[in-house]
């Protein structure tokens, strides 16, 4: 079943903590995952992250395909195809190793960065 943009939503489902929700403990989805309340513990989203405004991800390592900081993420390891700090976000991380890393105007990383070819993002 097709939703009105076109997207199927069992291709990747998204998984979503909400706002006021604490998880501490491991995250491991199958599909994509948002993030809009608070996350203590390692992270692994298969397809996509996105962490909202309002949310704060404290982890030692989080993977994912493509990561979307619009809140705060705080990460001894981050691994990713793609990472994207937007204009309010903010990344603070040991090490990251990803094959893209974009920080928009305003967002913040602080990291050491490990440009990685393709396939080779832990």
């Amino acid at each position: 079943m097709a939703t009105g943009n076109g997207r199927d939503p069992r291709a990747n489902p998204i998984t979503v903590i909400a706002d006021g929700t604490k998880v501490d403990g491991s995250v491991s989805v199958g599909g994509d995952l948002r993030v809009d309340g608070a996350v203590e513990g390692p992270l692994l989203a298969a397809a996509g992250c996105e962490i909202a405004p309002q949310g704060v991800v404290s982890v030692e390592t989080a993977r994912a395909e493509a990561l979307v900081v619009h809140g705060r993420l705080l990460a001894t390891e981050v691994f990713a195809t793609r990472v994207a700090v937007m204009p309010a976000g903010q990344l603070f991380a040991q090490v990251v190793v990803a094959e893209s890393v974009d920080v928009e105007a305003g967002g913040k990383l602080a990291a050491q960065l490990e440009i990685a070819r393709r396939g080779s993002t832990g």
